[in-house]
């Protein structure tokens, strides 16, 4: 019999200390990214730059979270129906993920550092929360722990804010690549006046190459903690993080 168990990390929602959109932060500046990116390349090699910094506003009046892990259907509502058990405890999975297993974060989990920040999206307000870098080039990182339940390969899926092409992150698993790879969320040109927050299967490609859609991260490990870490380069933030040993699964939430 499949069990699918299912995390998902409630979302909460924090209002705007300041009148600006949360990802305009970046976004104002995101036209002027897209032919910078070699230079953001070189900044998260570790290379000084001289590049000056736009700085945003932060629309957070108090973003701390004090939200635990739960395993149920994650359908955001504030009152989640467990489904599922915990697999750290369920010892019938034997730690040989023998079942399907999926892991829903949202952005409230995720560690931030330098310019990185936690706050509600404007431009896209059914997004909620997001953790956005508010300079750019910004300093720092946002990171997403993953607790791998068992040893297998896992599939990670990122949604970020898609605006036109100014979509890629800096990306390492675990401490790694260095220097880091980039990650697209998408590569085709899209709306600027009207961003969405699209679904990427985590993906790579070395600085300087096109587009790294087709080149899919699938990280192998576990059983135990793991992480992903995203470095500012183009795209404005990201809202969730997703991960399972199930190939077929996409998220939709």
């Amino acid at each position: 019999m499949r069990l699918s168990f299912v995390a998902s990390i409630l979302s909460l929602s924090v209002a705007a200390a300041c009148g600006g959109s949360v990802e305009e932060a970046v976004s104002e500046t995101s036209t002027e990214a897209a032919s910078s990116a070699d230079s953001a390349d070189s900044a998260a090699s570790g290379e000084a730059g001289d590049a000056s910094t736009t700085t945003g506003t932060d629309p957070t009046s108090d973003p701390s979270t004090d939200e635990g892990t739960e395993w149920s259907s994650g359908d955001g509502d504030g009152d989640p129906t467990t489904t599922g058990t915990d697999p750290t405890t369920d010892t019938s999975t034997g730690g040989d993920c023998s079942q399907s297993i999926t892991v829903e974060l949202d952005a409230d989990v995720a560690s931030v550092s330098g310019d990185w920040q936690h706050g509600t999206s404007d431009l896209v307000p059914s997004e909620g929360f997001v953790v956005w870098p508010t300079q750019q080039p910004g300093a720092g990182s946002a990171v997403f722990d993953l607790d791998f339940p068992c040893d297998d390969d896992w599939h990670i899926w990122v949604k970020g804010m898609d605006r036109d092409q100014n979509d890629s992150f800096f990306a390492r698993v675990d401490g790694g690549p260095d220097p880091a790879a980039i990650f697209d969320i998408d590569c085709q040109p899209g709306d600027w006046n009207n961003p969405v927050y699209s679904w990427a299967h985590l993906n790579q490609r070395a600085q300087g190459s096109y587009c790294g859609l087709d080149n899919l991260w699938v990280v192998s490990g576990g059983p135990g903690d793991g992480s992903v870490e995203f470095i500012e380069r183009e795209a404005g933030a990201i809202s969730a993080v997703a991960f399972s040993n199930d190939p077929s699964y996409v998220p939709n939430f």
